[in-house]
C-alpha cells in the first residue's frame, strides 16, 4: 500500500561546508572533551567505506522494487541562460531576466537493477523569452539506456529520443536523484560516485541535529573534491557537497531529509540542492522534491523500463556498434 510523507522538516546545510572551510579547530590540551563528544567521537570513528558499504547492501537487499511520486519545483536563477542566443530584439537582456521558479511532478521506480524517472515541469526557452511545457522520461532495462524529450520550443518542434549499451540510465548523473541512489542502490553501478574511491576525513559536522562523519573522494583532474556526510547513527547520507576547490562555495550541494519507515527504517523525504556555474560561480539553477507517496517492493511490470517512442520522435540509437538514426513514422 502507498504511504503518505508527514510535513516536510527542514535540513540545514550550513555547518557542513563551514567545518570543511574554517577546518576543526585541535582541542585544548589541558581541556579534555566531554563524555559526549568523546562518544561522538567514537561513532565517527566507525563510519568506515566498508561499514557504510555493509549498511548500503543489506538496504538495496531489502528494496528490490519502489516507486516514488513527487513534487518538485526548480528555479532557473537570473542570467543562468546568458550563454545561449536571444533574439536580436532581445540580445541586451538577461536570460532569464529574474529568478524563475517552476512546479512540477516527478516518478521514479526501482526494478532491480532497472529504473525509471520520468519528469513535467515548464522549461526555459530563451528563443521565445519564456517557458515552455517539457516532459522528459528516462528509462534503464539492466543493458540499454532509453531517453525520450518531448518538448514544443523554439528550437525543437519534435519529440527526440536516444538508445545506448549502459551500465546506468542517463539521469544516473543527475543531482535530483541522488537521494535514490544513496538510499537504496548504494554502489550499484547506478551510483555515479563509487564508494570505495572515498576515505574517512575524521571529521564530522552537525547537520539538522544529526552529527555526520565526512567522507572525502579527491579528483586531481579537475581539483574537485566529493564529500559525503553520513549520519552516524544511521549510515544513511544527509548532505554530499562537491566542492571546487577553486571556489568557496560548493560547485553544487545537496541536503537531505528523513523520514522513518517501519519496514526498512529512514526514506527520503525532501531534498533541496544548488547548482554553481561560471568563473563567479554563481547559483544558476537550485530544486526541490517532497516526497507525496511512495511503494515499496510492489510488482513492477517490465513495460515500466522501456520506452515506446511517440510517432515523430527522432531518435539516435547506439544500441548496436553502429549509431543509427531515425524517425518513428506510426
Amino acid at each position: 500500500m502507498y504511504r503518505i510523507t508527514g510535513a516536510f522538516l527542514a535540513c540545514l546545510g550550513v555547518a557542513g561546508v563551514l567545518s570543511w572551510v574554517a577546518g576543526n579547530a585541535p582541542a585544548q590540551a589541558d581541556k579534555p572533551p566531554p563524555a559526549a563528544d568523546a562518544a561522538a567521537k567514537e561513532k565517527v570513528a566507525k563510519v568506515t567505506v566498508d561499514s557504510v558499504t555493509k549498511e548500503w547492501t543489506a538496504r538495496q537487499e531489502k528494496v528490490k522494487t519502489a516507486v516514488f511520486e513527487c513534487k518538485i519545483e526548480r528555479t532557473w536563477h537570473k542570467g543562468s541562460f546568458d550563454a545561449e542566443p536571444l533574439p536580436y530584439w532581445k540580445k541586451d537582456q538577461h536570460t532569464p531576466p529574474e529568478d524563475l521558479k517552476r512546479t512540477g511532478i516527478s516518478r521514479v521506480v526501482f526494478g532491480g537493477q532497472k529504473f525509471r524517472f520520468d519528469d513535467h515541469i515548464p522549461r526555459w526557452d530563451p528563443g521565445t523569452v519564456g517557458t515552455y511545457d517539457s516532459k522528459h522520461v528516462d528509462t534503464y532495462d539492466g543493458q540499454l539506456a532509453k531517453m525520450l524529450s518531448d518538448p514544443t520550443n523554439s528550437r525543437q518542434k519534435y519529440p527526440t529520443g536516444r538508445v545506448e549499451k549502459s551500465e546506468a540510465s542517463f539521469a544516473a548523473k543527475f543531482i535530483g536523484l541522488e537521494p535514490y541512489f544513496l538510499s537504496f542502490r548504494g554502489d550499484h553501478p547506478q551510483h555515479s560516485h563509487r564508494l570505495n574511491l572515498y576515505k574517512p576525513t575524521g571529521r564530522s559536522s552537525v547537520i539538522a541535529g544529526r552529527t555526520c562523519a565526512e567522507l572525502s573522494r579527491e579528483v586531481p583532474a579537475n581539483q574537485n573534491q566529493y564529500l559525503l556526510y553520513v549520519d552516524v547513527d544511521r549510515f544513511v547520507v544527509v548532505k554530499k557537497v562537491t566542492l571546487n576547490k577553486r571556489h568557496t562555495e560548493p560547485t553544487w550541494q545537496i541536503d537531505i531529509s528523513y523520514s522513518p519507515d517501519a519496514v526498512i527504517g529512514w526514506v527520503p523525504q525532501t531534498w533541496e540542492y544548488r547548482i554553481r556555474t561560471g568563473l563567479e560561480n554563481k547559483v544558476s539553477e537550485s530544486g526541490r522534491t517532497l516526497v507525496t507517496k511512495y511503494q515499496i517492493n510492489p510488482d513492477v511490470p517490465k513495460e515500466e523500463f522501456d520506452i515506446a517512442f511517440p510517432p515523430g520522435t527522432y531518435v539516435v540509437d547506439k544500441s548496436s556498434d553502429k549509431a543509427v538514426e531515425y524517425v518513428i513514422r506510426w
